[in-house]
């Protein structure tokens, strides 16, 4: 009897442990179940062992059945993840997704992820619940704003038509998110399958494989970007680089306008060049604008074509200021002209650079042209102007100047001829007109006018000096 008693509180024991929450639900069930009455007889065997044996058998198979019931269906969902979907603005956060769209897991994939998931647990929820509570955070936590408004969502998944159908209903999400907060979301957004290249380039660059696949895109538009530079961007810069060179085919879509905020825009970045270049925007037959990223900061590229001439300038767009800007006539050549045996305008750059004892990043206005077998090297560090020739072979310096600007204290309280006559008079000696007159370039340095224009195949250089207009220095070369 004492045996029967341990054996029967085991049991008890055993289904408790088993499945506390659903076994009064299971048995429930089983009194509801309707079938033949099968009538049970009595012989002479033992009936208290028959009974212990009974109830034995009984429960092990309801423990069985109810742990069934209870465990194998997460455990199903828990592995067989039908989706995954990848936020990245810059915080880049993944959520494993079951059929059901249910989160099964949640991902931090760089530290900022870390940071936005913080103590909160939401696997078992609604994928649209998980949505509404990252985004939520991010914009909480600053990485998203008026001035930071995009946000990268890429959905993989083996069946391209369900991969997109759910791309574009978390994109809805998330517009409905910033709506709510009486801001306009700028979402990109791609469904994709098994990629290889896009895993080995995650790994390679330390980003998700979405933001590895959108790199891919913008420089699918533009070659001449690369993987290196883009990877270093957030999400923000990355579309804004995107949006000015989007065509059509691209396996991004993006609903809303990319936030530009924080810089200074299109039309200061164009009036910065046109001022810097002294050329009216009536004159101007070509002008493209574009965001581009250098050492890692955001610029304008200004290009623009003027009185026979190609101008490029680099313009931070932060701050508005000049990086660099490039100047040549409509003849120039310099493609065809550089031979393979030549350092490379780059060189040419380092070697100036060198040369002055100053680095690259302390530089700015640098222009550098090649003119026969001699790289022309400008640049301007802080009040001082370089101009340096490089033999384009052996990267010597040929020659150069070092001048600083605004230096007047020889001239001031004298009356100047004047940038017009100082013109007047390098045309006159130059025997040429102002009607045949390129890419004009009048400066004052010290006590003379540099006065600087082409015509046809030929360059002028002129120093006229600003009180008596005598020339000081004249100089005639080929392009």
């Amino acid at each position: 009897m004492r045996k029967q008693e341990e054996l029967e509180e085991r049991i008890r024991v055993a289904m408790d442990h088993a499945a506390p929450n659903v076994l009064d639900r299971i048995l429930s069930s089983c009194e509801e179940q309707k079938g033949n009455v099968i009538p049970m007889t009595t012989g002479k065997k033992n009936w208290k062992k028959q009974i212990v044996s009974f109830v034995s058998a009984a429960a092990a198979v309801c423990i069985l059945f109810t742990a069934a019931m209870v465990w194998q269906p997460w455990n199903q969902g828990a592995q067989a993840v039908d989706s995954i979907v990848t936020l990245d603005v810059n915080p880049s956060v993944s959520l494993d997704v079951d059929e059901n769209e249910r989160v099964v897991a949640v991902n931090a994939l760089n530290e900022d992820g870390e940071a936005v998931i913080d103590g909160m647990n939401l696997e078992g929820t609604d994928l649209d619940v998980s949505i509404n509570a990252l985004i939520g955070s991010m914009l909480k936590n600053g990485y998203l704003n008026e001035a930071k408004n995009s946000i990268l969502v890429t959905v993989e998944n083996d069946d391209e038509e369900k991969g997109d159908e759910l791309e574009i209903r978390i994109a809805r999400d998330i517009e409905k998110v910033f709506s709510e907060d009486g801001l306009e979301a700028a979402v990109l957004s791609q469904s994709l399958t098994g990629d290889e290249e896009l895993e080995q380039l995650a790994q390679e660059y330390g980003i998700s494989r979405g933001k590895a696949a959108l790199i891919r895109e913008v420089i699918r538009m533009d070659p001449t970007l690369t993987y290196q530079t883009l990877s270093t961007l957030n999400v923000q810069e990355i579309a804004l680089i995107y949006a000015t060179r989007q065509g059509e085919n691209s396996t991004v879509t993006q609903t809303g306008s990319v936030s530009e905020k924080s810089y200074v825009g299109f039309d200061a970045a164009k009036q910065t060049a046109l001022s810097h270049a002294g050329v009216q925007e009536s004159a101007v037959s070509r002008m493209d604008v574009e965001y581009d990223s250098e050492d890692g900061r955001m610029i304008y590229e200004v290009e623009f074509t003027a009185d026979g001439c190609e101008y490029e300038y680099e313009i931070d767009a932060a701050t508005g200021e000049v990086i660099r800007f490039e100047k040549k006539t409509d003849d120039d050549d310099d493609g065809d002209e550089e031979k393979s045996s030549y350092i490379g305008k780059e060189a040419a750059k380092t070697k100036a650079f060198a040369h002055a004892g100053v680095t690259a990043s302390q530089a700015k206005y640098v222009e550098v042209e090649l003119h026969g077998s001699v790289y022309e090297v400008e640049f301007v560090v802080n009040t001082t102007e370089y101009e340096y020739k490089i033999n384009a072979q052996t990267g010597s310096v040929i020659h150069y100047e070092k001048d600083e600007k605004g230096n007047t204290s020889s001239v001031s309280g004298t009356s100047l001829i004047g940038e017009e006559q100082a013109k007047a008079t390098a045309f006159s000696h130059a025997g040429v007109t102002a009607s045949q007159v390129k890419c004009l370039e009048v400066e004052l340095h010290g006590n003379a006018y540099e006065v600087e224009f082409h015509v046809g195949n030929t360059e002028y250089e002129y120093a006229i000096d600003a009180v008596s207009g005598t020339i000081l220095r004249s100089e005639k070369k080929a392009d």
